[in-house]
């Protein structure tokens, strides 16, 4: 008896089923995907970082919030300041602190989600040959 290499091949047709699926996508944020760091078939860890959505329409958000939030803090300071004259409503300095209020609270919540433009991975596997789809390009009209 002689030893050889034994080489055999056979081919399979068959299913196979991911043990975990995850969906990426920002939490509701409508953004499209700025750059994009793994490729399919990368095997990631948990922590990674996957892709980078563009910001740009948050920052412009962010900054008309500045504006609006500054213009509710004058009114605000004008109305109190006419009030602390006895001249005026004491519905109009209320009204005009929820409007500061209400402002701070829309700024906060933007910038917020500004911190969440950075995709990371959840769990350590292997990316899917297509795990992501590229956005298409639009025409600007």
């Amino acid at each position: 008896m002689t030893q050889e290499d034994f080489t055999h091949y056979i081919d399979l047709q068959g299913r196979v089923d991911a043990n975990n699926i995850v969906n990426v996508m920002p939490r509701g944020l409508p953004l499209q995907v700025k750059q994009v760091y793994v490729k399919g078939g990368d095997i990631v860890n948990k922590g990674q970082l996957l892709l980078r959505l563009d910001d740009a329409l948050m920052l412009q958000g962010i900054e008309g919030l500045n504006t609006q939030l500054a213009y509710y803090k004058n009114l605000y300071a004008r109305y109190k300041n006419l009030w602390d004259q006895g001249i005026g409503a004491e519905v109009q300095v209320i009204q005009a602190k929820n409007n500061v209020d209400a402002a701070m609270r829309s700024k906060l919540r933007q910038q917020r989600n500004h911190g969440k433009q950075h995709l990371f991975m959840l769990l350590s596997a292997a990316l899917p040959m297509s795990w992501i789809l590229k956005p298409e390009k639009r025409l600007r009209g």
